[in-house]
């Protein structure tokens, strides 16, 4: 058996729409003369319209290890794209062009794009791995912030598998290198700029006494050399500004 719900079976009348109410005359739910379904509304002007205070969509599994899905395709693909809660690993996960993984974003928060074990808050990874920063007004700039608390510094890394952090430019907000830029190659920090603006090669924070300081256990510290026609070579000069 069925049950048929009819709503001017002979088309006689324009703009007609099955209504559900309860307690009296309250309208919970219609369904337009287009199909489109309302719940809280009266004219739904998509497929589905639901008006509330705080309307909310709920889906629940029966099940702890069953995967809560939404699907999004075509005539030809029914799950060309996909958003997927996996209830088991408490993580989300994003499809696109079938099943694709793009984008999952873990039980503690971390997000991987290119990688389904992110192992920093954001994890980007694919064979060249790139992000770009475009402004598109002359009257603004683009800009990376990095934030960090006083008394700590903000970095950029650079590193391999082996050791994701051999290059390092850290800016130190306070502590014992207050408002010093470092900058390090093999782990190791070969060039300091501290806060008046002086300027450190291979020495610490406390050998920065000059605007300019060479550190080097090496006998040649410096090489100028000229590769001109120029029968005068090279020249360092010495200005005093009087």
């Amino acid at each position: 058996g069925r049950l048929q719900l009819y709503a001017d079976f002979g088309n006689q009348v324009a703009d007609t729409s099955i209504r559900f109410l309860v307690d009296g005359n309250n309208e919970k739910v219609r369904i337009t003369s287009d199909g489109n379904l309302g719940i809280g509304i009266t004219n739904p002007d998509e497929d589905l319209t639901i008006l509330d205070v705080s309307p909310s969509v709920k889906l629940t599994s029966t099940s702890t290890t069953g995967n809560t899905n939404i699907y999004f395709g075509d005539t030809s693909s029914t799950t060309q794209g996909q958003i997927q809660y996996h209830n088991n690993g408490d993580f989300f996960r994003i499809f696109t062009n079938g099943n694709n993984e793009r984008l999952r974003i873990t039980s503690d928060g971390n997000i991987g794009i290119g990688t389904n074990a992110p192992e920093n808050d954001i994890h980007l990874m694919t064979g060249s791995a790139t992000m770009k920063l475009t402004s598109t007004s002359a009257a603004t700039s683009t800009r990376l912030i990095l934030e960090s608390e006083s008394d700590s510094y903000g970095g950029i890394h650079f590193g391999d598998p082996s050791d994701e952090d051999a290059g390092r430019i850290r800016y130190y907000h306070g502590g014992s290198y207050p408002n010093s830029m470092r900058f390090y190659t093999a782990a190791s920090e070969r060039i300091l700029i501290n806060g008046t603006g002086q300027v450190n090669i291979g020495g610490d924070y406390g050998q920065t006494t000059r605007q300019l300081s060479v550190v080097s256990s090496a006998e040649q510290v410096a090489t100028f050399e000229y590769s001109g026609a120029d029968a005068d070579g090279s020249e360092v000069r010495f200005y005093h500004n009087s």
